[in-house]
């Protein structure tokens, strides 16, 4: 799961190009963030959003603020019965067992979320994230969700799991055909920022 930065220029579009290169990785998914194969997602970013029409001030804000994005990726290892997480910034993922919390991160705590989280950059050799990247091996029972969440659902997830000692996806609907109308709910009554809202469930 990647979330592109706001402030920053076409970062859907490197949201994108770092998910699906994570994906494409695989038997080694991890080594997208080895620097060489960064700078050659990155220079796939820059033939992707430059174009010789832009006008000048498009081509100034691609060059101040290159696409930025979270990101949070899992490899499961079914024999194991284990699974391994990689995430920068604010992308959380959950491990949950009958609604009790095992584990999270990159974040365990709401009131860790800011304005200004670590991201992957599309700026070629930047190294930035690398201080911040964080990495999980887990082991899994028949029936434990894991649950990957933008930033938004992430802390609202852990306040609720803060007051209520449990991680209750069901009662955002993840998953349902009612997930947006539980999302434009839970930020009407101020309970969930309003931000981008994203989750991937799996049930292993």
């Amino acid at each position: 799961m990647a979330d592109g930065a706001t402030d920053s220029s076409r970062a859907g579009v490197w949201a994108e190009i770092l998910a699906a290169a994570f994906v494409l990785n695989w038997p080694v998914p991890v080594r997208i963030f080895d620097t060489r194969i960064l700078d050659r997602l990155r220079m796939r970013w820059r033939r992707t959003v430059y174009r010789d029409t832009l006008p000048w001030h498009a081509i100034w804000k691609l060059d101040r603020d290159p696409g930025a994005a979270a990101f949070a990726g899992v490899e499961l290892d079914p024999p194991s019965r284990s699974y391994d997480v990689v995430a920068v910034g604010d992308c959380c993922v959950f491990h949950i067992r009958h609604r009790e919390l095992v584990n999270v991160g990159p974040i365990d705590d709401w009131r860790k979320f800011t304005s200004r989280p670590d991201l992957v950059k599309a700026t070629r050799g930047e190294e930035s994230h690398r201080a911040a990247l964080w990495r999980y091996h887990g082991t899994y029972q028949q029936g434990d969700l894991l649950v990957l969440a933008t930033d938004a659902l992430s802390k609202y997830l852990l306040r609720r799991y803060e007051r209520t000692g449990e991680v209750d996806i069901d009662e955002c609907d993840v998953g349902s055909d009612h997930f947006a109308d539980w999302v434009a709910g839970a930020r009407s009554t101020g309970e969930l920022d309003n931000d981008d809202t994203t989750a991937c469930v799996v049930t292993l």
